[in-house]
């Protein structure tokens, strides 16, 4: 069996590199002779190189190479990848990674395991525990072997196929971003151009290749700030730290087998569930599968739909065992593809473990933080004063008015002045003038002159600032205090229950990231939302609506108007694109005198 040698990758992450440097050095070689490249991108940061060079490595050649000139992520994985195909293959590590300590024991075994088979297009040093697509809960079935297989590529340490290298290589000579994007996910192919994920994806889809993947993971993700992400630790996962007796399956054998929306392959469940077996259907658990890759008759989903052949509940993990132990339920099911609901993204479903667990988590965090605002009232408070109960009554309002603000949090409304005039106070009346407790309101205007406020102001939130350029915008934005933000210009008035139909809908769908406030054309946007544009690299104003409107993942809304007359219809949220004529779609929330939601299928 080969032992494979180490190609780290680097260019401006000095404490990066020194983490991963560290781990591979701790890491278990089995006595064999480990040759170690360390390849940093040129223009990068002289530490990483000076890192490089007093690196001590015991356990085989240490060559180094720094490239004359920055290439950028996606050219600097190419050429690693060229590399280890001339070696006749290599362990690939960027430097936000850190491995096992029997990682390359792993990788040598798994690749003289899986490479004869020219279908399998590389090793996974790690195991997804959370989806790439929608970032969902995922787990794949254990089938008593030491991998699984997915349609999916991984970056956060790999092995690629040397025998097939140079055909992906051959594949996507010549080809455009835009060629790649036309096989690729949705999710994938919002991947910016420096990604070279999303070319080695749309390769294996159209040739129809696997990744194996471990079944504990051998590397972990740090998501350190850089180039194509800066996720923290949401990819964070358990290390194998025992020696394992590795037991691999070919792909024709395993009964974990997963496609490129972390799904599992239909003739897999089919196995598994003979009482499938006499439909011909599509998977569509997670719910976030595109149309175009759903072409049987029949669909297996977690979305909504009309009269369902079979039905599940959804309580399990992984996802597929509440159908193999048959748990009772409708939040999964078959039905006739022409009855799905493709509108209908069910995202909360999926998450419904951790937010059980959310308020005894943030119920005792809240608590902790209470205690430290008491502290100091008991000391101020006097000892005839009974001091500790003083102190207990300023405690529990001040934890109704935390509990209150996380049941109703802050609006932002950013009013635009364009003219001289008092319009944006009839505008900013009608905000505070509103049922909702707490809103500030942030206003724009051209002229320098800071407006005098109307009597009885006092004590409002309200911040007026000059406008200038689209950096200075966001500045304010961003200071202002609130997780909903809505931009008008002056002179519109809000209805009386606007914002608490707003703020149900954001707290009931969390996958909804705006509204549209129909028949004025205003969105209504998440914090999480301009966090996302702006660290995407979003500076523009005007393109800001156009990635609420148009990017993969953000799911919008419209509320408040009737199709005949416009007029505002309270607690009628319409979900998905918004068409031009304001139609609604076929499935439609409702909101009773209770608050609870009930599906109407008009």
């Amino acid at each position: 069996m080969k032992s494979l040698p180490v190609i780290a990758i680097s260019w401006n992450r000095p404490p990066s590199l020194n983490r991963l440097l560290q781990s591979i050095r701790q890491a278990d070689y089995a006595g064999k002779k480990t040759d170690l490249i360390l390849s940093i991108d040129g223009d990068g940061n002289p530490e990483c190189v000076e890192m490089a060079n007093c690196f001590d490595w015991p356990f085989g050649e240490l060559k180094i190479i720094v490239r004359p000139e920055q290439m950028g992520l996606r050219d600097h994985i190419l050429a690693c990848g060229d590399l280890a195909a001339t070696l006749g293959g290599a362990i690939i590590l960027e430097e936000d990674i850190v491995v096992g300590q029997f990682y390359h024991s792993y990788a040598c075994e798994a690749a003289a395991h899986a490479f004869p088979d020219s279908r399998i297009a590389g090793i996974s040093l790690y195991k997804y525990n959370i989806t790439e697509n929608g970032f969902l809960p995922f787990s794949p079935v254990d089938d008593g072997y030491s991998n699984f297989f997915m349609r999916f590529p991984s970056s956060w340490g790999q092995v690629f196929n040397p025998q097939s290298w140079s055909s992906f290589r051959q594949w996507m000579e010549g080809k455009s971003d835009q060629e790649f994007n036309t096989s690729l996910p949705r999710f994938a192919a919002d991947w910016g151009s420096g990604s070279w994920k999303k070319i080695f994806l749309a390769w294996i889809i159209e040739t129809d290749k696997l990744f194996l993947y471990p079944g504990i993971s051998h590397s972990t993700n740090f998501g350190d700030p850089g180039t194509n992400a800066d996720r923290g630790d949401l990819f964070q996962v358990p290390l194998q730290n025992f020696r394992e007796n590795f037991s691999f399956s070919s792909a024709e054998d395993s009964q974990s087998v997963y496609d490129q929306y972390f799904e599992p392959e239909a003739r897999i469940v089919k196995k598994l569930m003979p009482d499938l077996q006499n439909f011909e259907f599509d998977l569509d658990l997670y719910g976030r599968k595109d149309e175009y890759v759903l072409h049987s008759e029949w669909l297996l989903t977690s979305r909504c739909g009309k009269s369902p052949v079979l039905t599940w509940g959804n309580r399990m993990i992984p996802v597929l065992q509440n159908l193999l132990s048959g748990i009772a339920g409708n939040e999964i099911g078959l039905y006739r593809r022409k009855d799905v609901d493709m509108d209908f993204v069910p995202q909360e479903k999926f998450w419904k473990h951790l937010s059980e667990a959310a308020p005894v988590i943030f119920e005792s965090q809240l608590m902790k933080l209470a205690s430290e605002k008491v502290l100091p009232l008991m000391v101020e408070a006097k000892a005839e004063d009974r001091a500790n109960d003083i102190a207990h009554v300023r405690f529990l309002k001040w934890v109704g008015e935390q509990k209150e603000r996380d049941r109703l949090p802050g609006f932002v409304i950013f009013i635009l002045v364009e003219e001289q005039g008092n319009g944006w106070i009839g505008t900013a009346e009608s905000a505070f003038g509103n049922d909702y407790p707490h809103i500030s309101v942030l206003c724009g205007r051209k002229e320098k002159a800071i407006p005098e406020l109307p009597a009885g102001w006092q004590g409002k939130s309200i911040r007026t600032f000059e406008l200038g350029n689209d950096e200075r915008l966001w500045l304010e934005l961003e200071k202002s205090e609130g997780l909903y933000f809505v931009f008008v210009r002056a002179g519109l008035k809000f209805p009386a229950e606007l914002f608490t139909d707003v703020n149900i809908i954001f707290k009931r769908f969390p996958h909804v990231n705006s509204i549209e406030w129909l028949g004025s054309g205003q969105l209504f946007w998440r914090r999480q939302a301009m966090e996302n544009y702006r660290n995407s690299g979003g500076k523009s104003w005007n393109k800001f609506f156009e990635f609420l409107r148009e990017t993969e993942g953000i799911y919008p809304a419209g509320i408040g108007a009737d199709d005949r007359d416009k007029k505002w219809k309270p607690g009628i949220p319409v979900f998905g694109k918004i068409l031009a004529k304001r139609q609604r779609k076929r499935q439609i929330i409702l909101k009773d005198s209770k608050g609870q939601f009930y599906l109407n299928d008009q």
